[in-house]
């Protein structure tokens, strides 16, 4: 955009400003106004063209190569997690169900949230008294897949 408004807003020799293109005494012009946009305009068509012949060299040459897409593994798992986290992936993919094994996580994680909300009711309790769970998960719940 900045490339196209310079023919606009340039100081004496932009469009605003009544910029017209010259020739000088000693035979040298001085693109101004209009040229100026036109010049301005191929000048960004040329960036245009130039990055998409060599995007599509970079990828016809990756998908020639193979290495344009992840491996089944990655995908089933997300290149994330697949390419940086502790997770070690043997077998066949349809083996892993992404849906038990993040409910896993998530049960024992409520699980530890319960237990750390019942020890800090039961600091705050004075003399034994009976403990109440006002943790925000039913364990159970979860437990049953009934969890809202």
């Amino acid at each position: 955009m900045g490339c196209i408004v310079l023919a606009f807003f340039k100081i004496d020799d932009g469009i605003f400003y009544g910029g017209k293109s010259e020739v000088d005494g000693e035979g040298v012009k001085s693109v101004k106004g209009w040229e100026l946009l036109g010049i301005q305009i191929f000048g960004c068509l040329m960036i245009a063209l130039w990055s998409g012949v060599l995007c599509g060299i970079f990828f016809k040459v990756s998908m020639m190569l193979g290495v344009m897409r992840m491996s089944e593994e990655a995908e089933i798992l997300g290149g994330d997690l697949y390419y940086f986290a502790p997770i070690e992936f043997d077998g066949n993919p349809a083996d892993y169900d992404l849906a038990d094994i993040c409910g896993k996580i998530i049960l024992e994680s409520a699980k530890k949230l319960k237990e750390s909300d019942v020890r800090g009711k039961e600091e705050e309790l004075e003399g034994g008294a009976a403990i109440e769970s006002s943790s925000k998960f039913n364990i159970e719940q979860i437990e049953l897949g009934k969890m809202n």
